[in-house]
């Protein structure tokens, strides 16, 4: 397989996996409510931190791509994630879920601050429309499969699973 694609792989991997996260955990709130014994109003920060986080740090993270190299900022947004995503599915409370959602926020603006600069390095002009095509559909998939896989393994394996369930997918990113 050529080198675009491997591009295009490791940036769908984590664009799918950074979208999913911002869609999976709206579903463990109420779960998050009771394991917690806290408010909605409280829990919800969990959701927000992530969004919030990826906000004000994609544009700076779009910087250090741009000093630092692609590859290896594509490699720190895997691995601040994955680490954020262990460290989330740890959580011992609800502050220290809410502070590890913004880490796993920041790498997460990494990785998207990164990902169209990967694809439109990789690829030619006349395949670009077409590879940046295929990275909303995962960006959509990502989104829209959050709930539902959410709901799955909440039900099978408990609220941390959301979380854990980004391990493999980080090291494969990191891998590809």
């Amino acid at each position: 397989m050529s080198r675009k694609w491997w591009a295009l792989a490791a940036v769908a991997c984590g664009t799918f996996m950074a979208t999913l996260d911002s869609s999976i955990v709206n579903i463990a709130l109420p779960t998050l409510t009771q394991e917690f014994s806290s408010d909605l109003a409280s829990v919800k920060w969990v959701v927000v931190v992530y969004l919030i986080a990826i906000t004000c740090l994609i544009l700076p993270a779009g910087r250090l791509s741009d000093q630092l190299g692609r590859s290896k900022t594509l490699a720190l947004g895997f691995s601040v994630f994955t680490l954020g995503s262990l460290l989330c599915g740890m959580a011992p409370h609800l502050s220290a879920l809410v502070g590890f959602r913004m880490l796993q926020g920041l790498g997460a603006a990494l990785l998207m601050a990164n990902g169209p600069a990967v694809i439109t390095a990789a690829f030619p002009k006349n395949e670009r429309g077409g590879a940046l095509g295929t990275m909303a559909m995962v960006v959509s998939a990502g989104l829209v499969s959050g709930p539902a896989l959410g709901g799955l393994l909440i039900g099978k394996w408990g609220w941390r699973s959301i979380f854990l369930i980004n391990l493999p997918v980080g090291l494969m990113g990191l891998v590809l």
